[in-house]
C-alpha cells in the first residue's frame, strides 16, 4: 500500500479496498496521515509505506490492525 492522499482538514476515507485482500481506514490530520486501520481478509503479510517510511507485519484472517503515526515513525498498536 502506497499512502499519501493530501487532505487539509480532519478526514476519514473508509472502505479503501487494497491488494491481498485487505480493508484500509485512513485517518489524517493537517495533511498528515495519523492512523491507518486494517482488516485482513487473508491473513497474509501486509506492508504499508508513507513518507519513506516502511512497516511490514504478518496478519491473520479476519483481525484488525491499528498503525499509528507519530510524525516520527509508524507504529503497530
Amino acid at each position: 500500500m502506497m499512502l499519501g492522499f493530501p487532505c487539509s482538514t480532519v478526514s476519514v476515507i473508509l472502505v479503501i479496498r487494497a491488494r491481498g485482500n485487505f480493508t484500509v481506514d485512513l485517518y489524517w490530520k493537517d495533511n498528515n496521515l495519523t492512523k491507518v486501520v486494517v482488516y485482513s481478509g487473508s491473513g497474509v503479510p501486509c506492508s504499508i509505506y508513507y513518507k519513506g517510511e516502511k512497516l511490514e507485519f504478518q496478519t491473520n484472517a479476519g483481525c484488525s490492525y491499528c498503525i499509528e503515526n507519530d510524525n516520527r515513525r509508524l507504529t503497530l498498536k
